[in-house]
């Protein structure tokens, strides 16, 4: 077998240039999807790996070819802005460059828009996936609701289910044939009510005003 010639200078920064390109795009498109960059290139990876087709090969994050080490990835809280750049630039001759971020201007408030609504979407999910655990408690119990969540340990619920907007724990009332389950903190989803009722199913009024969504029915154990 014939030994692969070296790689010279220029086409190896050719390709690194072209590896960090790959990087930023998928960066980019993490961002349209969460309206933030992610804190790290392990949790890119990780997460275009869980949205992929089961039958699809695993996405394996771009490498320097001059180093064989991850691209140099720094990005902080509140994860708008991101650098980009080669590892070590001994490996190109000195030479370093960082690729420019991308400026989304008005997009940047769509992206955020979005991630506002899927974050509202999870905690509108979750209450939901209560009611039902609470369904079952009551079922296993001669029809009678818990009064509270701590009630529910350990057999239907294993910790405290939390909004992912500010991790703070869902609130349950005992309510005279029922119970509501209540997002702690609807003002940071923009609304003033986030709940779900046992009869009414679930019951969102925006802070502008009152707009109840049409109630869906309790969820059946």
């Amino acid at each position: 077998m014939l030994a692969q010639q070296p790689q010279s200078q220029p086409d190896q920064l050719r390709e690194a240039w072209a590896r960090m390109s790959k990087v930023q795009a998928l960066l980019e498109y993490f961002f349209m999807e969460q309206g933030q960059y992610p804190e790290s290139l392990a949790e890119l990876e990780r997460a275009f790996n869980t949205m992929k087709p089961k039958s699809g090969a695993d996405l394996v994050i771009p490498k320097d070819p001059g180093t064989g080490k991850s691209f140099v990835y720094l990005c902080k809280p509140p994860f708008k802005k991101y650098a980009l750049s080669i590892p070590d630039p001994a490996a190109y001759g000195g030479q370093s460059f960082t690729l420019p971020e991308v400026d989304w201007g008005f997009m940047a408030r769509l992206a955020e828009q979005r991630r506002t609504e899927q974050i509202a979407l999870q905690c509108g999910f979750n209450l939901k996936g209560l009611a039902t655990q609470t369904e079952l408690f009551a079922k296993d119990h001669n029809k009678t609701f818990p009064k509270s969540l701590d009630e529910m340990f350990p057999k239907y619920i294993s910790r405290y289910p939390q909004c992912p907007a500010s991790g703070k724990n869902y609130l349950m009332t005992s309510i005279p044939g029922g119970y509501l389950l209540s997002c702690p903190t609807p003002e940071r989803h923009g609304l003033k009510q986030f709940r779900y009722h046992s009869q009414q199913g679930m019951q969102i009024e925006e802070t502008s005003g009152a707009r109840p969504v049409a109630p869906s029915p309790a969820p059946s154990p």
